[in-house]
């Protein structure tokens, strides 16, 4: 089953060689340590590249968006 969330969360990532990779995120105030990214992509939406992370945590599987113009991340859905 999958759960629609669209909320903002802090997100804790590196950047490095045009890569993205997230480590940590927050919400609800619980922190989830990103265990695997399963699969990532991108797409062109106007001015903005939005990326998309589909992760594992150890608890639950995830989707992720980083919005690179607006500097923002999203919770999408949780997979269970």
């Amino acid at each position: 089953m999958d759960t629609e969330i669209n909320e903002f969360i802090e997100t804790t990532c590196l950047f490095s060689k045009g890569q993205i990779k997230p480590i940590f995120f927050r919400w609800r105030n619980h922190l989830y340590k990103i265990k695997k990214i399963v699969f990532q992509f991108h797409k062109k939406i106007g001015s903005e590249k939005i990326f998309y992370f589909s992760v594992e945590t150890g608890v639950n599987s995830c989707q992720l968006e980083f919005n690179s113009k607006e500097q923002t991340w999203k919770l999408l859905k949780i997979f269970s």
